[in-house]
């Protein structure tokens, strides 16, 4: 699969997404019709950061490009506690599924699932991925359709996810192929894009989705959604660096580089 363009901003909804501190969307040409693909989040840190005692405040802006499901389900959960680690920074937050230009893009620092290692860039890991079936406690529990093991998946709908942009998405039938279950119809049941409507999706009962460890913490903390076995399925990737990076601009930018550690740092605390 190839990666497609989408829509980073908008220009005519800028000087509003800069300055409210919420999470925007832009617009598409439909009047009233808001599209995720283009959506900016800006966070400003509630703290001024002062130079030279003089009260006056000056914010040093980041921007982070990243996935539609990462952002929802990973990173704007999370910007609160990172920021207050980092309380001189504005962070705006931008959805895209392409790659990042960095030489043409007003971007600083960019997620995306893949090998890392991009010339030029500095490729920090911010965690390993694997792929698993989730679904919500009720449906695990409904004695008339058991869903103890793989071969069980067979009586219950497969929610699909289109991917975004990522090449090593493990879609259900790479998974049921992984783990040796062919005779499973691995291509029935609806698709969802963004991704992580089939998340929500599953967590209403709708049937079995697949998941990425990546994106699927907090349900399962939550209780919103549970592993019905343990198989799992790693991406198949050659390359040392897996999941998803942060990639900065300029290895040099302190501001990229302390973003980056900060986000690493939080992975690691909830291990």
């Amino acid at each position: 699969m190839r990666y497609r363009s989408v829509p980073t901003r908008s220009e005519h909804h800028r000087p509003q997404c800069r300055g409210n501190g919420l999470c925007s969307p832009t617009w598409s040409g439909r009047a009233g019709a808001g599209t995720l693909a283009g959506s900016r989040c800006v966070y400003r840190s509630k703290r001024p950061w002062s130079v030279g005692g003089c009260g006056c405040r000056t914010e040093r802006v980041l921007t982070v490009s990243t996935l539609p499901s990462f952002a929802l389900n990973w990173l704007i959960p999370r910007l609160g506690s990172l920021m207050e680690r980092q309380p001189h920074l504005e962070v705006r937050v931008e959805i895209s599924v392409s790659l990042t230009d960095f030489a043409r893009e007003n971007v600083d620092v960019a997620t995306r699932s893949g090998r890392g290692g991009y010339p030029g860039m500095q490729t920090d890991l911010l965690m390993e991925e694997n792929f698993f079936p989730v679904c919500s406690a009720a449906l695990l529990g409904d004695p008339a359709r058991p869903l103890h093991e793989p071969s069980d998946l067979r009586h219950h709908t497969l929610l699909h996810e289109i991917p975004e942009g990522t090449p090593d998405f493990v879609t259900w039938p790479r998974w049921l192929a992984a783990v040796g279950e062919h005779e499973i119809d691995a291509t029935r049941g609806p698709r969802f894009s963004p991704t992580f409507l089939a998340l929500q999706a599953a967590a209403s009962g709708q049937g079995v989705a697949v998941a990425t460890n990546v994106l699927i913490g907090d349900f399962l903390d939550a209780g919103r959604l549970v592993r019905p076995f343990a198989h799992q399925v790693s991406p198949r990737r050659p390359h040392k660096n897996q999941g998803s990076c942060w990639v900065s601009k300029n290895p040099s930018n302190g501001i990229c580089v302390v973003f980056s550690k900060s986000s690493i740092a939080s992975t690691r605390r909830e291990r």
